[in-house]
């Protein structure tokens, strides 16, 4: 049996750890505690144990403290801290003070407590591990470079082991995430997550100049560094990583993914707008397919040349397609038919990706929508592999707009599926996003008090209200940062955000990248 002290002056974060499981069950005794440094101390000097759990902030002698007199006392026995989710600062500062690892309260499962107990007391007695931050600090490091908020680039990727010179930046994105999610529950999504981040930490302790952390729930970033390979070598060894990736993952978790690969880049201070760039190639598995790695290349060919501009074309289905106006869209997409047409008339290679450009846009518009719109999505492979085949400008435009005059209809056809209320509450929030809109508002604009509009919407739609808003609004604030000179702050307040940096945090988790790096791209 494993003795652990738990240090905390919160008597309801001490319960809420030992309820999470039968700690015996498991071989840890969780039953000492205290609820300062120094009343730790007191214990340690009468009650040894194999373990401690600290918070770091506690009235008297603090988490820092405690390790500080812990060490200058020779106590050796490990320490975890227990930290909140915004205290990255103070955790750096514990390891500094000889902490062995780390847990983020708001994130404490019982599977995820025993995993970083066990971890840290089986590194008892090994001589190399003390000079390497544990794994979710390198994660964290990363999220920070990717995040522009490193004040020194270079010494962090030097922390992470990445060396100077070439560099490859990866997005692994989990094809049908939303599915298996509906399929096997968020908490099984979420073991996914930490089983991938596992294999990585694996590989990178194999390999080395190696960095990686987990973007989202279904994304994941990989920093290769390559100090003196030459180009062909760099590539040759990502998509020898990558091959070994895409066998194990089938074969432990049964799910393919698309690697997005970025273009070759000197400097980790590129690497944010590197990484955006390999996150944007990931959204073309709906043209080529999914379990593919796409690399700028392959990209490259879908991406209209020349001097044709359907911008405002490209807009203007959008628009249709939002509305729901099936004549609109269909003339509209005559009308770039025509054009493109007009301006290669010979060339059917060149004017295809006019076609795939408006295309993705649309599929990118539906998936940023939410709800019901999985099926429609799931057929967009074979929309992209059709389009591909067709011989003539002709076939391309009969098909396109039968496919998506099929989704408008779809669509149409799931709006009959909620209530009159959800109806009006989702027509009014897509046409007044800018505006102060709040649950209350809306309640009363649909005469129903707000407990039962809440849980009819969430019941309805598969989300909840803030959320759908949310998605809303991102979903124009793309438009408008691709197709506008406003800046970020700009863009947050035409789309109905007060704050920047709510507008920021909340477009990183819609989208897996930041606004200023979408901006970019």
């Amino acid at each position: 049996m494993k003795h652990v002290l738990l240090v905390e002056d919160e008597q309801i974060v001490r319960l809420a750890l030992r309820s999470l499981t039968n700690w015996e069950d498991h071989g840890f005794d969780l039953t000492l505690d205290a609820f300062n440094g120094q009343k730790a101390l007191e214990m340690l000097a009468t009650h040894p144990v194999d373990l401690v759990l600290s918070d770091l902030k506690m009235p008297g002698m603090d988490g820092f403290e405690l390790l500080e007199a812990m060490r200058g006392r020779g106590i050796e026995t490990p320490v975890i801290v227990l930290s909140a989710y915004d205290e990255y600062d103070s955790v750096r500062r514990a390891f500094t003070l000889g902490a062995s690892d780390y847990i983020i309260k708001s994130r404490m499962s019982a599977e995820s407590v025993l995993e970083v107990m066990r971890r840290v007391l089986s590194r008892e007695g090994a001589d190399d591990l003390d000079s390497a931050p544990p794994a979710q600090v390198r994660r964290d490091d990363l999220m920070a470079l990717l995040d522009e908020r490193c004040e020194n680039p270079a010494v962090a990727a030097e922390k992470l082991g990445l060396s100077p010179g070439l560099m490859i930046a990866v997005c692994l994105h989990v094809d049908r995430f939303s599915s298996y999610t509906e399929k096997n529950g968020a908490q099984k999504a979420a073991l996914l997550g930490r089983g991938i981040s596992d294999f990585l930490d694996r590989i990178q302790k194999e390999i080395g100049h190696m960095a990686h952390t987990q973007v989202s729930p279904a994304e994941h970033c990989i920093v290769l560094s390559f100090s003196s390979a030459s180009r062909n070598a760099a590539l040759s060894r990502t998509h020898t990583l990558l091959s070994r990736l895409h066998t194990q993952l089938h074969t432990y978790f049964n799910i393919t993914f698309t690697a997005g690969i970025s273009d070759m880049f000197f400097g980790v201070e590129n690497l944010p707008v590197s990484y955006a760039k390999a996150a944007e190639h990931s959204l073309y598995r709906l043209a080529f397919g999914f379990g593919r790695d796409i690399h700028p290349e392959m990209v490259g060919q879908m991406v209209p040349k020349g001097s044709l501009d359907t911008s405002e074309l490209r807009q203007n289905l959008l628009k249709a397609f939002d509305r729901q106006d099936a004549d609109r869209f269909e003339a509209t997409l005559k009308e770039m038919s025509n054009r493109v047409k007009a301006y290669a008339p010979t060339l059917f290679e060149t004017g295809l990706p006019y076609f795939m450009d408006a295309s993705y846009a649309l599929f990118e518009r539906i998936g940023g929508a939410g709800g019901g719109n999985m099926e429609i999505l799931e057929k967009s492979v074979r929309f992209f592999e059709h389009i591909c085949r067709c011989e003539t400008y002709e076939d391309v435009f009969v098909y396109t707009r039968n496919f998506f005059l099929w989704a408008m209809d779809l669509q149409k056809s799931a709006g009959t599926k909620h209530s009159h209320a959800v109806t009006e509450a989702l027509k009014f929030m897509r046409a007044n996003y800018a505006e102060d809109i709040s649950l209350k508002l809306i309640s009363e604009y649909v005469e129903l008090s707000e407990s039962y509009f809440s849980a009819l919407f969430s019941q309805e739609t598969g989300m909840g209200f803030l959320d759908a808003l949310k998605n809303i609004r991102i979903s124009h604030a793309k438009t408008l940062l691709k197709s506008t000179n406003l800046k970020v702050y700009e863009v947050a307040e035409k789309v109905g955000f007060s704050n920047t940096e709510h507008f920021c945090r909340v477009f990183k988790k819609i989208t897996g990248v930041s606004a200023v790096a979408y901006k970019r791209i």
